[in-house]
């Protein structure tokens, strides 16, 4: 039963990601992140890929969370396939929000080597 509740809530988590706002709001920049990262962590740790989060203060903006989530998920699964096909040891995507001069700052990083330069 925990394991069908638990597909359930993902379910709808993914399918409130997928939902277009037409309207800017207020919104917690580390509750999309732990939504995104909630959707694909543990598939990422059966693949032995470790999701590291940190936050310091409580980063908010204005705008749309479901198309933020969107990037989110996008880049988590960029490092993810960036990382399994090298094939990476001990593999590892750390992600970073931080307030800084009325802004939100959020990094994602991964130890998967980079984007090569003829690439970017």
């Amino acid at each position: 039963m925990g394991i069908i509740q638990h597909l359930s809530q993902t379910i709808d988590t993914f399918r409130d990601f997928l939902i277009s706002s037409k309207e800017k709001t207020p919104f917690k920049v580390d509750q999309i992140v732990a939504k995104a990262v909630s959707l694909v962590e543990e598939n990422y740790t059966s693949q032995g890929i470790h999701i590291d989060i940190g936050s310091t203060g409580d980063p908010q903006v204005i705008g749309h969370p479901n198309e933020f989530g969107q990037i989110l998920l996008n880049l988590l699964m960029n490092a993810k396939d960036a990382m399994l096909e090298r094939r990476v040891n001990d593999a590892r995507i750390t992600v970073r929000s931080w307030a800084e001069n009325d802004r939100a700052v959020v990094t994602i990083t991964d130890n998967a080597g980079g984007i090569k330069e003829e690439t970017g």
